[in-house]
């Protein structure tokens, strides 16, 4: 499983359909934020997507439309977070 352990980006995801992301571990006392590409070419904040703890949620995107996913590890100290994106159609970058 993939491995944060100190504040930065997991892998980016191209994904399409329903997808689940999980992330257990040691957060470090930090933040993990999903976020989404915009047309402007910013990430933003996906909506119920910032996780302290143990956590596995669903997000629901566009079936015909390809969007661009990471998630950022903040504030951390220390940390060893796993996480994993699951479901919809994907390419990891």
């Amino acid at each position: 499983m993939p491995t944060l352990t100190s504040d930065g980006d997991t892998s980016i995801y191209s994904v399409r359909g329903a997808v689940r992301v999980h992330c257990s571990g040691d957060f470090g006392s930090g933040t993990i934020t999903w976020k989404y590409l915009g047309s402007d070419g910013s990430y933003h904040n996906i909506a119920e997507g910032a996780f302290t703890a143990a956590a596995d949620k669903s997000f629901n995107f566009p079936d015909k439309v390809t969007t661009t996913v990471k998630g950022t590890l903040g504030s951390s100290s220390n940390p060893s977070l796993y996480y994993e994106v699951f479901g919809g159609s994907q390419v990891v970058s």
